[in-house]
């Protein structure tokens, strides 16, 4: 069964049970169709959770606003970055939020895998359970990955003087206030991002079809 997609008709019937006969499996162990069907429903509700987290991740990206193509600097090395400032640029990533955001990454994945599987597959909720569980501690650590390399795009764009000013602005009251009041704002920002786009585009097009016509140019 592949993670993404519904498998092969080996895998989902069909030339599958040919291949189960033939290898001498009594039919007894062969999958029911019950079960087949409760496999599919799994797999897509995955496939599903995958593309959603990948998303999730882009919207991230988007979200955090940092234009790397448009920076022209060339970038240095790890090595070439001392740890303190190194470690300002982690405390810059920690005390402003944005390793939080990064932890939302795991408890989507756990929310949406027990949905998924509590629907389709109810007879395996207390191993996924353990196996959710038992994943934290390598979802923490590719959480640690990510915030160690976003200290170091911090360290490699700004001094240690100015992340140490920029972490005290957010351990400051209105810095705790800004973190305090900013996923709300996120939220109500992502509500209007996706009519305005459409809307930005359906008037650029009409703009543009209706300046071309002004030059004779009929789209």
């Amino acid at each position: 069964m592949r993670v993404c997609g519904i498998g092969s008709s080996r895998e989902s019937g069909g030339a599958g049970h040919d291949r189960n006969v033939r290898d001498g499996l009594p039919r007894t162990a062969r999958p029911s169709i019950h079960e087949h069907s409760a496999m599919r429903r799994m797999t897509k509700g995955l496939c599903m959770i995958r593309h959603h987290l990948a998303g999730a991740a882009v919207s991230l990206a988007l979200l955090l606003g940092m234009p790397a193509q448009a920076q022209t600097a060339a970038p240095q090395a790890k090595a070439d970055i001392p740890q303190s400032w190194l470690e300002a640029g982690r405390d810059v990533v920690i005390v402003s939020g944005l390793a939080e955001s990064f932890e939302t990454i795991y408890l989507e994945f756990r929310e949406r895998v027990t949905q998924t599987v509590a629907t389709t597959r109810p007879e395996v909720r207390k191993d996924m359970e353990e196996v959710i569980e038992a994943l934290r501690p390598e979802a923490e650590k590719k959480k640690q990955e990510i915030v160690a390399s976003a200290a170091f795009i911090f360290a490699k764009r700004m001094s240690e003087a100015d992340l140490k000013e920029v972490a005290a602005f957010f351990r400051s009251p209105v810095g705790q206030r800004y973190n305090a009041m900013r996923p709300g704002a996120i939220d109500e920002i992502f509500a209007l991002l996706q009519p305005w786009s459409l809307q930005t585009s359906n008037f650029l097009f009409d703009r543009f079809s209706e300046e071309m016509r002004k030059r004779g140019h009929k789209l």
